[in-house]
């Protein structure tokens, strides 16, 4: 966060929704292709905070 602060200066943001998108289409695409390369665990999305 440091080093985006440091390039965006004012216009910094969080990268938490890129990071939620990402483990949403992660599992989405898990359950879609259940034997296909993308698979994420659905303990580990108990572990996100809502």
């Amino acid at each position: 966060m440091v080093v985006q602060s440091h390039f965006s200066g004012s216009f910094f943001y969080g990268l938490s929704g890129v990071v939620y998108a990402l483990m949403g289409y992660v599992w989405w695409q898990g359950d879609k292709y259940p034997g296909g390369p993308l698979v994420m665990l659905r303990r580990f999305i108990m572990f996100a905070p809502l």
